[in-house]
């Protein structure tokens, strides 16, 4: 549960939620989704930092959103173990896009 948390991001960080995926090769084998290297993976946002700031010191406002699920495609993300749970952590440049409903 993400209301447990005891964390804030800095930053252009964002905090996801892997979704779990998996990809069947052409000759049948199932491959879990953290073991396939390539491709869109989907996540939903946990966290999200403040931004980062311009030449002028000024806060760039973040477009992310908790509670967004998104599209990326980083083979490894940086993981991190919190409450229990693991997360990806991700500077938000690296988000493809977000779903809509």
């Amino acid at each position: 549960m993400t209301s447990d948390l005891k964390f804030d991001m800095y930053g252009d960080k964002v905090l996801l939620r892997p979704e779990e995926c998996e990809t069947i090769t052409e000759s049948g084998i199932v491959m879990p989704g953290d073991a396939v290297p390539e491709g869109v993976k989907y996540a939903e946002v946990v966290l999200v930092g403040r931004g980062l700031r311009d030449a002028k010191g000024e806060l760039i406002a973040m477009f992310s959103k908790v509670g967004q699920r998104v599209m990326h495609n980083i083979a490894h993300p940086l993981e991190v173990e919190l409450a229990g749970e693991v997360f990806y952590m991700i500077a938000e440049p690296s988000i493809l896009g977000v779903m809509k409903n």
